[in-house]
């Protein structure tokens, strides 16, 4: 999988693939490009990252285009990414990364149907993770984001996940979405929050502590419990 001036590895082909050691680039080098629909990456314990503290604007994992789905990352760090850790599309999944101080979003799932599942990410210059519609954020912990720790697009799900010290809303979700099982403490705005005016959410058996403008904000036709 050759790379290029603008990635350290691309992927042109449908399949599985894994890394066989660490990888380490330059500012506005990805480390992984994917160019395929259909493709599994597992990091095998290793760390993807950038080096040097110039700027950067690119993505450390990310798909190619938006034409890019069914990728699966899993199973290592991705470190310093100059925007986000992980950037992927439609039916993306995320397992088993660890995702430290990106200048953007941890993870970032621009399209539907994402899940992000036992995911650590500490440090991120925006949220920790962000998904798009109808899609499932799971065992996860988000530790000092500077934006929100989790945000959620319409009908999706957040269960069993930790955030910390989140620079607004610990996690913030549209319309329709289920936050379960889930523990927010010392946001500087809510702990659980509806975008605002998203109704139809359902909040449920979650502990929200030392949140600075309130603990779970909702709209109508929701439920907390």
């Amino acid at each position: 999988t050759p790379g290029d001036a603008t990635a350290f590895y691309i992927i042109n082909a449908s399949g599985s693939y894994y890394l066989k050691g660490n990888v380490a680039v330059g500012n506005n080098v990805a480390g992984i490009r994917v160019n395929a629909p259909d493709v599994t990456i597992d990091l095998n314990g290793f760390t993807v990252q950038r080096l040097g503290s110039g700027a950067s604007s690119e993505s450390l994992i990310r798909a190619g285009s938006s034409l890019v789905s069914n990728v699966t990352v899993k199973n290592g760090t991705v470190k310093n990414s100059g925007k986000a850790g992980i950037e992927l599309v439609t039916n993306a999944r995320v397992e088993g990364v660890t995702v430290l101080a990106p200048v953007g979003a941890g993870v970032l799932l621009t399209g539907s149907r994402g899940v992000v599942k036992d995911c650590v990410v500490d440090n991120p210059g925006a949220e920790g993770i962000n998904v798009s519609t109808d899609s499932v954020v799971d065992n996860c912990v988000v530790f000092s984001p500077a934006i929100n720790g989790i945000t959620t697009s319409t009908n999706s799900e957040v269960r069993d996940s930790k955030v910390h010290s989140a620079a607004q809303s610990g996690i913030f979700v549209a319309f329709g979405t289920v936050v379960q099982n889930c523990t927010v403490t010392s946001s500087t705005a809510f702990g659980i929050a509806a975008q605002l005016n998203a109704g139809g959410n359902r909040f449920l058996n979650n502990t929200v502590t030392n949140n600075g403008s309130g603990g779970i904000r909702v709209y109508s036709s929701s439920v907390v419990k």
